[in-house]
């Protein structure tokens, strides 16, 4: 995994970071950007994948991420994926094919 995202030169990433770390505090563990982004290899119009591991999941959770997500649709005519794992689903789910993509090519946030 690359070690180091300069945040504050996305604006994207970095209002992202700001809404999700508000909007879920103590509930959040990690957050990941993977896919092309984290590659290196995006162009203007590619989204944004990234991957949240919180203490739980709720319907409070998932409508945070989705006025996140909204949000930077509206500022930036971007789309961002959200994959959501509790701490238990990413004990299996990077041990999988997904889950090791992101540790393999993500970045940690």
């Amino acid at each position: 995994m690359p070690k180091k995202y300069l945040i504050e030169n996305d604006p994207v990433v970095s209002k992202y970071i700001d809404g999700i770390r508000r909007r879920l505090k103590s509930r959040l563990k990690n957050v990941y950007l993977f896919g092309s982004r984290a590659r290196g290899d995006a162009w203007e119009g590619s989204d944004y994948d990234m991957a949240l591991v919180v203490k739980d999941r709720d319907r409070n959770l998932e409508e945070a991420v989705l006025d996140v997500s909204t949000f930077l649709l509206d500022e930036f005519e971007v789309f961002v994926s959200t994959q959501i794992f509790t701490e238990d689903e990413w004990q299996i789910e990077s041990k999988g094919s997904m889950g090791k993509n992101i540790i393999k090519e993500g970045v940690e946030l």
